[in-house]
């Protein structure tokens, strides 16, 4: 799901963010194989319990460091949908000028796939947007 939906973007190299060390090598392993390449992805210390409490602004500030530490990425894959991640999406897409691609965004865009619907949804991300 996250694969199609990076794809679609014309996402080939990214910079990540996680909330889990053992989740973030699990997953650059696996979209690894499917022909993604990662700059970065370094998960925020936090611990699993807390996760929904981590502000916009940390994970905003998260992903920056990383873009800045790490350019040339095509966009942003943010793994986890424990937390707040669409009331940053659109000022990290204005900001850095490339997609970002995160669980809630990808389940809706797959739904509205296989539906064949078309309605888009401004505010949460290009993938929502543009329905690509």
């Amino acid at each position: 799901m996250h694969v199609g939906a990076m794809k679609a973007l014309k996402i080939r190299k990214f910079i990540g963010a996680s909330y889990s060390a053992l989740q973030t090598k699990i997953v650059l392993e696996y979209l690894g194989r499917c022909g993604l390449k990662s700059l970065s992805m370094e998960p925020l210390d936090v611990p699993f319990t807390q996760v929904g409490q981590v502000s916009v602004e940390t994970v905003y500030a998260h992903v920056k460091r990383q873009w800045r530490t790490h350019p040339g990425a095509d966009g942003i894959y943010v793994h986890g949908g424990g937390w707040q991640i669409p009331g940053v999406v659109a000022l990290l897409e204005n900001d850095l000028q490339v997609p970002v691609v995160y669980a809630q965004a990808c389940h809706a865009w797959t739904i509205h796939k296989r539906l064949g619907v078309r309605e888009t949804l401004p505010g949460y991300g290009r993938l929502i947007a543009e329905l690509p």
